[in-house]
């Protein structure tokens, strides 16, 4: 009689090979979640980076748009001013000539009424003269 075996698997190659196996691929298992590990804590580093790059791109474009919001207003205020001025300007000579033109009209009126006055004055001097000569 052969002697009992007391390793165990000893009988069975295929048992001993799947230890090793079971043994490799835990062995693997682990590194990979020690990579996977890595991986992710490099990826948490690289949002983070991200996070920062996006939150400093946001500052300084709002920084701009306040900057190009106060020299708009700056310069809306100049120009209102100097439209404000030329418009001051151009009431000013509307005003004139209203003045000047409603002169002008009194004028124009007496002339018309001397020019009348006038032809009258013809008439009835050519129709004294045309009496007396009869």
């Amino acid at each position: 009689m052969a002697a009992p075996q007391t390793r165990a698997g000893a009988g069975f190659p295929f048992v001993r090979s799947g230890l090793r196996v079971a043994a490799l691929a835990a062995l693997l298992a682990a590194s990979s979640a020690q990579a996977a590990l890595f991986e992710d804590d490099e990826a948490r580093r690289a949002i983070l980076d991200l996070r920062g790059r996006v939150e400093a791109q946001r500052e300084a474009n709002e920084r701009r748009l306040n900057d190009m919001q106060r020299e708009l207003q700056r310069v809306s205020g100049d120009e209102t001013a100097a439209l404000r001025a030329s418009l001051l300007q151009l009431q000013s000579q509307i005003d004139a000539m209203k003045a000047e033109i409603a002169t002008l009209r009194g004028q124009n009126e007496q002339l018309a009424r001397d020019l009348s006055e006038v032809q009258r004055r013809q008439k009835d001097m050519a129709q004294g003269s045309s009496a007396s000569s009869r």
